[in-house]
């Protein structure tokens, strides 16, 4: 897996290659000669097989670009293994395609780049990407697949055709929205094929396919349609079913929401407006990221592990991940408890931001134990004044997942831990009561909102970013009693169903909408679960 991280090679089954070189063939380029065609990632020639055997008796090039030789060499034989393929038209280039300056246009550009986190990428890497994406990313470069795609598409003919593999983000998170301005200006038509599981053997990376047609002679067709493959194995058929076009939207206008029709997105707009609902940052005094610890396995440890330091008095309760957080929506003194007597790692080692000749001799082991290590030469420790001393050390009234699974989760908490940054903190403004910002929370329109603002990764996981989090809306009720918390919270510690716990709480929160409109609603969260998870599972409260 580290060489994938390193190198983005994750290699597109040949079924979808397949399908993709047939389907654009069949569809938009005929029997055309005189093409010219570009794989600018051949990688070892799951696409390039494909389209050797549409290109037999045409005179039409194809440039194979790789910067691996080897791979290289097996995309080549690959695309001349049939003799009716004039080898001489076949160009194996074995460079960096971000180093390449090409002096024609493509008719075609098609394949699969590949997918290097920027922290896996030279300085001159970065340097070039930063060049080529800079008018369409905002923010820092993070990838290496969205300079491909911007090269790609300025590399295209006037009637040119592009087609990728590419990661589910295109089109859901805010660094790539102008990637999806740039599809739209460019493109007449955009057809995006989502998948209902997972394509590439051995790795949680959801992806989608896009093709993109520069002109489209038939006008009825100009626009994004959006395709759900339930199977790979489908595509041999094909078989896919066209979903909802949605980009048009000045809100909930993510990609990820061609599930949804506009007129269910609509009475999504509709319930808020009527309520007159107001974001989560509304109430919110303060909604920040937890601790960053920047070594969590060293920071927080079991009690067993710091009896023998003699450091009680640096020990601070902390909470490091959700999934110790079981059937409840109360932090409570007695169930953290419970995590310590069970020998947890709950206890975050902080001490005083001073000189290490100034701490006990205990401190001063466990600093030591850190250093033999090096840990002090660690990026994030180097820019402390003292590498052993962790910001930001504050709790919070109430504690929000950052990642979830069935659904988000914001917990009152009435212990008073630590949480780290997988949790975001929350406190609330003076004129509202946290325990009903955590009570309202649980509605069928705020988490059906948490699914659209939200996005998600490969293994199902739904995550808010700290501005997707701000921004859900809640009804907010100030005449909760602390009967009706209690009730709620007994939901939770019997491990009710979702649907029972909204049952409960859909009633007091959204007193004004039709019930035919709340199990709308919950049936909207419930398409957007499955396909977030790509299965379609009974849902229950996450126990395990």
């Amino acid at each position: 897996m580290s060489e994938k991280k390193n190198t983005g090679s994750y290699y597109t089954p040949s079924i979808l290659s397949k399908f993709l070189v047939d389907h654009i063939f069949t569809k938009y380029i005929g029997q055309q000669d005189d093409l010219s065609i570009l794989e600018p990632s051949c990688g070892d020639g799951e696409f390039v097989e494909v389209l050797g055997q549409h290109l037999i008796n045409r005179k039409s090039t194809l440039d194979l670009v790789e910067i691996d030789p080897n791979e290289l060499k097996k995309s080549y034989i690959k695309a001349t293994k049939n003799k009716n393929v004039n080898s001489q038209y076949v160009n194996p280039l074995n460079f960096d395609f971000l180093d390449l300056d090409f002096k024609k246009k493509y008719s075609l550009i098609i394949g699969n780049p590949p997918y290097i986190s920027k922290k896996y990428l030279s300085d001159e890497q970065i340097r070039k990407c930063k060049n080529i994406c800079a008018s369409n990313i905002s923010g820092e470069v993070k990838n290496i697949w969205p300079t491909f795609l911007i090269k790609s598409i300025e590399n295209l003919s006037d009637d040119g055709i592009m087609c990728f593999v590419l990661p589910s983000e295109l089109l859901q998170v805010k660094y790539t929205s102008g990637l999806r301005k740039l599809i739209l200006d460019s493109f007449e038509r955009v057809e995006i094929f989502a998948f209902n599981e997972l394509i590439f053997e051995n790795a949680e990376q959801d992806v989608v396919a896009i093709i993109g047609i520069k002109k489209h002679t038939i006008q009825t067709e100009h626009g994004v349609s959006f395709y759900q493959v339930d199977r790979l194995d489908d595509l041999k058929i094909p078989n896919y079913t066209e979903m909802n076009f949605n980009v048009h939207r000045e809100k909930l206008d993510k990609w990820t929401n061609y599930i949804l029709s506009d007129q269910q997105l609509n009475v999504i707009d509709y319930i808020s407006n009527k309520l007159k609902l107001q974001p989560i940052s509304y109430y919110c005094q303060r909604a920040e990221v937890g601790i960053v610890t920047a070594a969590n396995s060293y920071f927080i440890r079991k009690q067993s592990d710091l009896f023998h330091y003699n450091i009680n008095d640096y020990i601070k309760p902390i909470l490091q991940k959700s999934n110790i957080i079981h059937n409840t929506i109360t932090i409570s003194k007695e169930s953290f408890d419970q995590l310590r007597d069970a020998d947890r790692s709950v206890n975050l080692v902080c001490f005083d931001n001073k000189p290490k000749s100034q701490l006990s001799e205990g401190a001063k082991n466990f600093i030591q134990e850190g250093e033999d290590i090096n840990l002090h030469e660690r990026y994030k420790m180097k820019r402390r004044i003292n590498w052993y001393h962790v910001p930001s050390i504050w709790s919070s009234e109430a504690i929000f997942c950052k990642r979830s699974h069935w659904f988000p989760r914001i917990f009152l908490n009435n212990a008073d831990v630590l949480v780290t940054d997988s949790f975001y903190r929350v406190i609330s403004k003076k004129e509202y009561n946290i325990r009903n910002l955590v009570f309202s929370f649980y509605n069928s329109l705020t988490l059906v909102r948490a699914e659209l603002e939200g996005r998600f990764y490969g293994g199902g996981v739904l995550e808010l970013i700290p501005t997707e989090f701000k921004a859900l809306h809640i009804p907010y009720i100030d005449l909760i009693t602390q009967d009706q918390y209690d009730e709620l919270e007994s939901l939770f510690n019997n491990g009710s169903t979702l649907d029972e716990i909204l049952n409960f709480t859909d009633p007091l929160l959204l007193p004004d909408i039709e019930n035919e409109t709340i199990q709308e609603l919950r049936n909207m969260r419930k398409a957007l679960f499955n396909r977030r998870t790509k299965c379609k599972k009974n849902e229950v409260v996450e126990s395990a």
